[in-house]
C-alpha cells in the first residue's frame, strides 16, 4: 500500500491511500509522482532518492 501524506491548505494535513501494489518497485512511486515537485521526507527507501537521481529539478529527498 503506497500512502502520502502532505499539507494541501490552511495547513490541514492530507493523506492519499494511492494503491496497492505487488510490490515496492520504483515504478509504482514514479507513476503516482510523475507531476509532483518539491521535497519528500521519507525514510531511506531507496526509490524515493531514484525518483531525485531522475528529476533532480523536481525532487528533493530529505530524510525523516
Amino acid at each position: 500500500m503506497w500512502v502520502y501524506r502532505g499539507n494541501v491548505r490552511d495547513d490541514r494535513p492530507a493523506v492519499a491511500y494511492h494503491r496497492y501494489c505487488r510490490t515496492r518497485n520504483t515504478d509504482e512511486l514514479k507513476d503516482f509522482a510523475k507531476d509532483f515537485s518539491g521535497v519528500i521526507v521519507s525514510d531511506g527507501y531507496a526509490s524515493y532518492h531514484k525518483l531525485e537521481t531522475d528529476w533532480p529539478e523536481n525532487i528533493t529527498v530529505a530524510g525523516c
